[in-house]
C-alpha cells in the first residue's frame, strides 16, 4: 500500500504528490513543489521504516523510484 501523509501541513504549503506501484513492483512517487520561493524538506519512509530525506527546491518536480522489498 502506498500512502502519502500530509498531516500537519497547512494550506499555504504548495506540495502535490502521487504514488503508485509499477507492474515490476517498483514504487514511484512524484512530488510537485509549486511554491515560487520556498524549498521544503520531506521524508519518505519505506515499509521497513528506513527514511529518505529530501529537500524539494521551489518550482520543482521530483520523481523517486525504488524497490520496497
Amino acid at each position: 500500500m502506498i500512502g502519502i501523509n500530509k498531516a500537519g501541513l497547512n494550506s499555504s504549503i504548495h506540495l502535490d504528490s502521487i504514488a503508485g506501484v509499477t507492474p515490476a513492483g517498483d514504487v514511484v512517487i512524484i512530488i510537485n513543489n509549486s511554491d515560487v520561493n520556498a524549498n521544503y524538506s520531506v521524508t519518505i519512509t519505506n515499509k521497513r521504516g528506513e527514511n529518505l530525506n529530501l529537500v524539494l527546491e521551489a518550482r520543482s518536480f521530483t520523481t523517486i523510484v525504488y524497490k520496497d522489498v
